[in-house]
């Protein structure tokens, strides 16, 4: 009987330190799973945070090209217009410099 004392103890100590590994082991994948979720989370928010950015800064850049395209036409608009009243402008002088021109030479024609 003494020679199966030692065996019962080794026998139990096995069981038990197995029987402990396996708890701690599953404490560990808990708390590992738990930490797990929580960078997930974190990751999704951080994710959700940059779509939203990146939707926000393409917004802003379709109204920049689209506030772009207003200013260039109002630009050419305008230029347009002012070239075409430059050139009425510069037509009616012409007209009236040579009017002008024209008395002037009839008034030294009667004068002379």
């Amino acid at each position: 009987m003494e020679i199966w004392i030692p065996v019962i103890v080794a026998i139990l100590s096995g069981v038990s330190s197995y029987l402990l590994a396996v708890k701690n082991t599953k404490d560990k994948i808990k708390i590992l799973e738990k930490n797990n979720e929580v960078k997930i989370e974190s990751m999704e928010k951080e994710h959700a945070h940059q779509i939203e950015l990146m939707q926000k800064q393409i917004e802003m850049q379709s109204q920049r090209e689209k506030d772009q395209s207003i200013n260039d036409l109002t630009k050419g608009f305008i230029e347009k217009a002012m070239s075409q009243s430059m050139d009425g402008l510069g037509e009616t002088l012409s007209k009236q410099m040579e009017d002008e021109i024209k008395k002037n030479l009839h008034n030294k024609k009667e004068q002379s």
